[in-house]
């Protein structure tokens, strides 16, 4: 009788052991990507990422540290963030909640902070909803640049849960209308802040100047003052009323 209950708890112990390693899922085998040392090598790796989002961060943990970079050995930590996908720009069509891993540095630093730890002013928290520039690697979604913060801007120009990117336009006029779009539940001085942060050379200047001129024209006075500003970097006049 004893013997029967040993095995009947060596198998029940076993089928448990498969059940645990089953329902874990391994730590994607993921290897830090190269740093880019051009402004060519730069946009070409972050715009001709295949995924681009807009989502809103719910978490950032740490996964592995200290992590040898496999180009310089110096130390990293790989992270994982949880994000909100609220709105598709291109690629893939992911929605709802989503594991994002990225490499960032494992010691101090003085450039641009990992993710889930910028703020822009008037802003007293960090800003979590973001666009990210992502890639598919080993079955798990990564950003596509790892270090300093390069692959991903700020998107604090509050929700827009009815947008479709038009797939027929080039990636710059979708951001610039998150960009320069208010959306919903954004302050004046939040959404002036998002104004006055600009936009990448991927939007194209004409739409550039055709957004800014229409928030210069009809928006409350600090959003409109953050788009005059905005004009007068490219050397446009700002038509207001």
């Amino acid at each position: 009788m004893n013997r029967r209950i040993g095995v009947i708890v060596a198998v029940v112990a076993i089928f448990t052991l498969a059940v645990v390693l089953i329902s874990v899922k391994p730590e994607a085998p993921l290897i830090d990507q190269k740093l880019t040392h051009s402004d060519s090598e730069y946009l070409e790796q972050i715009f001709s990422a295949p995924i681009v989002v807009v989502g809103s961060i719910l978490s950032d943990a740490l996964v592995r540290s200290p992590v040898p970079s496999v180009w310089t050995r110096s130390p990293l930590q790989l992270r994982k963030l949880k994000i909100s996908v609220e709105n598709v720009l291109r690629g893939d069509a992911i929605s709802g909640t989503n594991a994002v891993y990225y490499f960032t540095w494992a010691g101090a630093f003085n450039g641009p902070k990992p993710l889930g730890f910028w703020s822009m002013p008037a802003h007293s928290t960090p800003i979590l909803r973001r666009i990210f520039w992502l890639k598919r690697d080993s079955g798990v979604l990564r950003t596509a640049c790892d270090g300093w913060d390069y692959c991903t801007m700020p998107a604090n120009s509050g929700r827009h849960p009815d947008y479709k990117a038009d797939p027929d336009k080039p990636l710059g006029y979708a951001l610039a209308d998150i960009f320069f779009t208010r959306g919903q539940g954004v302050t004046d001085a939040e959404f002036a802040a998002q104004v006055e942060w600009g936009a990448p050379s991927t939007v194209p200047e004409p739409y550039l100047f055709e957004k800014l001129q229409h928030l210069a024209a009809t928006d409350s006075p600090a959003v409109k003052a953050a788009a005059c500003k905005q004009l007068s970097y490219y050397r446009q006049t700002c038509d207001t009323p």
